[in-house]
């Protein structure tokens, strides 16, 4: 799509699409995230992936791969509370947070759509969430947080604070224990982008090599350096292992 030029001195009102972005990166200035990353041969994966005769995006095989890397890393399934005392709780449930952009007209619209227990659904399950976060009516999909947005910022800060540290042991349901965020479908690699849950999972194109960039943020307040190292080369192996394994039992296409 060719971007248009538009040359007219204007000022806009911030819109709810804009609000709810603009919340969450309020509120990922407070986790102290790092990240660790490595570069993985996702050749044959990608072989595998193509040849199937159900359509699979790389969203739902890393969804599927972080899902079960959280079973052997509980950490993935934790998240930190500040108040009233600094705590850490763990949820029994591993539910990912799908940054997911829906076009209308000229307009753009960011919403997180969420995949319910990775660890124990197949792949193509996981694809049919994704192709619902796409299709189906965003006043539906994700309502919520469309109403959410459209009340006042003092309104949704104190909404934000509430979930995030009263009503704590529904965040994982309505936020995640993690996320995904990635842009290689265009091409590029969004490597640090703004860190809401305590891991936050990115991955870019898959180069010429057959290799991949793959970043895990971590929380540090939950996750040391060794411990994110860990998860992130248990989710590689098992999205070359055992994931790969499941898109060849979908059959071959014709």
């Amino acid at each position: 799509m060719t971007a248009r030029i538009d040359n007219d001195d204007t000022t806009r009102a911030i819109g709810p699409s804009r609000a709810l972005v603009l919340d969450a990166a309020r509120h990922a200035r407070s986790v102290p995230s790092f990240p660790v990353e490595r570069r993985v041969q996702l050749g044959d994966v990608a072989r595998v992936r193509s040849e199937t005769a159900a359509r699979v995006s790389w969203t739902a095989v890393f969804a599927r791969a972080y899902g079960l890397a959280s079973r052997q890393y509980p950490q993935l399934r934790q998240i930190y509370v500040a108040w009233p005392w600094p705590r850490i709780y763990q949820d029994s449930r591993c539910v990912i947070s799908v940054a997911v952009n829906r076009q209308f007209g000229d307009t753009e619209r960011l919403y997180f759509g969420r995949i319910f227990d990775p660890d124990s659904r197949p792949v193509d399950s996981i694809q049919l969430d994704l192709d619902r976060f796409q299709c189906a009516d965003p006043e539906v999909e994700f309502g919520v947080q469309s109403r959410g947005a459209r009340l006042p910022w003092p309104v949704r800060r104190l909404l934000w604070w509430w979930r995030m540290e009263v009503e704590y042991k529904k965040r994982v349901r309505l936020s995640g224990s993690g996320a995904i965020s990635t842009l290689a479908g265009h091409g590029v690699t969004n490597r640090l982008h703004p860190c809401v849950n305590t891991t936050s999972l990115s991955f870019g194109p898959i180069e010429s090599d057959g290799q991949s960039l793959v970043t895990l943020q971590c929380d540090h307040r939950v996750i040391d350096g060794v411990v994110g190292a860990r998860a992130l080369n248990e989710l590689c192996d098992t999205l070359r292992t055992r994931v790969a394994d499941e898109l060849a039992s979908l059959g071959r296409s014709p």
